[in-house]
């Protein structure tokens, strides 16, 4: 799936605030396999309540001269993520649910790879923000007494751009790297104004 042809966008391109969701009902019941997808400045995805397994991802959110983006790079809501790599610039965010009734345990990602993606090569002339976050938050899983049998995090590797927030979540073999390219808009002078973070 493509929403832009699979071609770098010109200098002068107008972007919009567009989002592409895909919700289900349940991660049990809802799967999405061998999913290829790409969204280069418009068309972020989100996935709620559902499965995604051995599926591509390239996801770059638009350029910050256009001002407020209202979502996430990728989104994760409820989810599992299994054997799939995501590349990405812009925030990435795995959430529990605020659905009533529904599972409220946090997204699990299995040997997956969250990959920094340079967007000048994509989207020349790309504008920077100032910040850039990895968020994976979860909780304590209601259906289970234990929280080591439920991990949200497991054999995965996290490249990140900036901040890193992690809350009530168990994490499994899983490695955090930073994105030590020339691209990353931390090295530039004008961005030092606030230290990088990681919150626990």
């Amino acid at each position: 799936m493509s929403l832009h042809g699979a071609k770098p966008r010109p200098p002068d391109r107008l972007y919009s605030r567009f989002t592409f969701s895909i919700g289900g009902c349940g991660r049990q019941h809802q799967r999405l396999h061998n999913l290829s997808m790409s969204a280069i400045g418009y068309g972020n995805l989100q996935l709620s309540f559902l499965s995604i397994t051995d599926s591509e991802v390239l996801s770059v959110e638009p350029p910050d001269a256009i001002g407020a983006l209202g979502g996430d790079a990728v989104r994760f809501e409820e989810c599992d993520v299994t054997d799939t790599v995501v590349q990405y610039f812009g925030d990435v965010s795995g959430n529990l649910g605020n659905t009533f009734g529904w599972t409220q345990n946090g997204s699990r990602a299995l040997r997956t790879r969250f990959l920094v993606a340079d967007p000048v090569p994509l989207i020349p002339s790309y504008s920077y923000r100032d910040d850039y976050q990895f968020s994976w938050y979860g909780s304590y899983p209601q259906e289970w007494g234990a929280l080591q049998r439920y991990s949200h995090l497991a054999e995965s590797t996290v490249e990140y751009i900036r901040d890193v927030q992690l809350g009530s979540v168990n994490l499994t073999r899983t490695r955090f790297r930073p994105w030590l390219d020339r691209g990353n808009p931390i090295f530039f002078s004008n961005s030092t104004r606030i230290p990088p973070s990681i919150q626990l």
